[in-house]
């Protein structure tokens, strides 16, 4: 193995097997807790956020069995008699107390504004909100947009009786895949009163299945900062791949990425979703910018140059 291939192969391994997640996933900063201390005013001052379940159908168009999905809610600021309520909407990812509790958040200053109950509501199949014990593709077919639009539906109607809310103008947010949501739901249900408006944060307006056009676009802010690091990148692929080929190769990666159970059936799904992660760490350092990327060993420098350190 060339020391080139090893060394980025190295990087790519603390990666994965590190702790770090990215700044945001989906529209939702990843490491706020942090950053951001979400969870630090959970108790400032007053009534703080609380953490509840509420009862959902699997499936919304027929009866059939219920899950508890987890939602997050803090009535600290709302005025006694009002009808105002904010929703903030969970995207691929673990919701956190702090959206309803961490006055850093532009959601919670504006629900401080305007005296608004706040609510978050974790996405289906992610966090504790688990409609299934497993994720087989079995119920994975209960993961699907309609059904988390579903989700919001009952959840806002839910409320409105739990809270008796009398004529309420339920405002709901989302970023990214959870701005989608926002703006399908409001759009869905706008016949019904249901929800009076939504804030979208970079919502995917066009999605498109195969969007080669953002690791050409990687590509290129790397080639800016350092060719030959673009390059090196390039032919490391280019090896990794030819190990996913054969045997030996397979294991040598299985062992330098401590992949339990080993990868030595070459498996095209398998050889596709690896790549893809690895993709997707480069992708993601041009992307975001900050957060984990910040530090020694990314290609991200004080949230504004990229820097040539991940394999060069």
């Amino acid at each position: 193995m060339s020391s080139l291939l090893f060394l980025l192969l190295t990087v790519l391994q603390i990666w994965l097997v590190s702790s770090w997640m990215p700044m945001l996933h989906l529209g939702h900063p990843m490491t706020a807790t942090n950053e951001l201390n979400l969870t630090g005013f959970a108790s400032q001052g007053g009534f703080g956020g609380r953490e509840a379940y509420l009862k959902q159908k699997l499936d919304h168009t027929q009866e059939v069995k219920e899950w508890s999905q987890r939602y997050f809610y803090n009535n600290r600021y709302y005025r006694k008699g009002g009808n105002v309520a904010f929703l903030m909407l969970g995207g691929m990812g673990v919701l956190d107390i702090g959206w309803v509790t961490n006055e850093k958040i532009p959601f919670v200053q504006m629900a401080k504004e305007r005296g608004a109950l706040m609510f978050a509501l974790e996405h289906r199949f992610y966090g504790k909100s688990r409609p299934a014990d497993d994720l087989s593709v079995k119920n994975l077919k209960y993961l699907t947009i309609e059904q988390a639009i579903g989700d919001i539906k009952t959840f806002i109607e839910e409320m409105n009786k739990k809270h008796n809310l009398k004529d309420p103008k339920w405002i709901v947010f989302g970023g990214s895949y959870a701005g989608s949501l926002a703006l399908w739901a409001r759009d869905k249900y706008k016949d019904e009163n249901l929800i009076a408006g939504a804030v979208a944060s970079s919502p995917i307006m066009r999605p498109k299945f195969d969007f080669w056009e953002a690791t050409q676009f990687a590509e290129k802010e790397i080639q800016k900062v350092d060719k030959k690091c673009a390059e090196s990148i390039r032919i490391g692929f280019m090896q990794m791949i030819d190990m996913l080929g054969n045997q030996v190769g397979r294991s040598q990666l299985s062992e330098l990425f401590k992949m339990r159970p080993r990868f030595l059936t070459p498996d095209l799904r398998n050889i596709q979703l690896l790549t893809s992660i690895q993709l997707n760490n480069f992708i993601s350092a041009v992307q975001f910018r900050g957060g984990p990327y910040m530090v020694g060993g990314n290609i991200c420098h004080n949230g504004n140059n990229l820097k040539n350190q991940i394999s060069c």
